[in-house]
């Protein structure tokens, strides 16, 4: 299946938090790609730049 991500390669903040995810236990594999679109879109609203995604990462693990 054609994906987006392939053609035009990851955002670094999809990568920051695919490792965040790899540190809680979940595989990023496992994470349909809305769901991390999602949690960096509220990240970015919500919560301090400077703060990584650790903590969305263990709420999603």
């Amino acid at each position: 299946m054609f994906r987006l991500f392939d053609m035009l390669g990851r955002s670094t903040a999809m990568r920051v938090l695919d490792d965040a995810l790899r540190a809680a236990g979940l595989h990023p594999l496992l994470v349909p790609e809305p769901v991390k679109l999602t949690v960096i879109q509220l990240h970015k609203t919500h919560v301090d730049q400077s703060a990584g995604f650790t903590d969305a990462a263990q709420l999603l693990a």
